[in-house]
């Protein structure tokens, strides 16, 4: 954790042309968790626009993202001085970009004359400087059990992905592993359970590579 009021992360956002940018500081607050501050917008085609946080380096253009994190939107230049990243979690440095993304009009006419309405129009790489809670975390492959029956993917012998079976649940998925609950969950920000036996979603995949998250 860092000292409450620490610059945890800050970037430009920016669009291609350079007609549209924003001042993003991520900040911790005091019971461990951030906010972002937003400062110096400026546009030339005033519109309704969203930030987001993704979680992938974001490219221009790029569409929906189902994993966004802290959307915030507005209208105009009239830009809200802060925004919560409650939803981030304690550890949101997995977050890779900061995006604006043109929304469509507030009063549900269409946005004919706006096409790139829903596109990424303007990136900013977010860089971090929270520390690691794991800098030596390493996964080791067990056998499939009760419990934790998925198949595990691996690229060049390293251990990528594990896909999740019926009836897999987290402190079991985590055991085979060799790491903790909160470690499984450290690697993959996303995850959901289900119940108080914590049931993984079937189907689903998770990230085994802490370099990866």
């Amino acid at each position: 954790m860092l000292t409450p009021g620490t610059v945890a992360a800050e970037t430009d956002v920016v669009s291609k042309s350079g007609d549209t940018s924003l001042h993003v500081r991520i900040v911790q607050r005091e019971d461990g968790l951030f906010d972002a501050e937003l400062s110096d917008y400026r546009t030339t085609n005033p519109q309704p626009i969203a930030l987001q946080f993704r979680h992938r380096p974001a490219e221009y253009a790029d569409g929906y993202d189902t994993v966004v994190r802290s959307q915030v939107q507005w209208s105009g230049t009239s830009v809200p001085r802060k925004v919560s990243l409650d939803d981030a979690g304690r550890t949101p440095d997995y977050l890779s970009s900061a995006v604006l993304v043109p929304m469509p009009n507030e009063d549900g006419s269409e946005s004919d004359d706006r096409p790139w309405v829903g596109s990424v129009l303007a990136i900013g790489a977010l860089d971090w400087t929270l520390p690691n809670p794991y800098p030596e975390l390493e996964v080791t492959v067990g056998k499939a059990r009760p419990g934790a029956y998925g198949w595990v993917r691996d690229a060049d012998g390293t251990p990528r992905t594990y896909g999740v079976s019926h009836g897999d649940e987290l402190s079991t998925v985590s055991k085979r592993f060799g790491v903790t609950p909160a470690q499984l969950r450290w690697m993959n920000p996303y995850l959901e359970t289900r119940g108080a036996e914590e049931w993984l979603l079937e189907g689903s995949t998770l990230n085994i590579d802490p370099a990866n998250r």
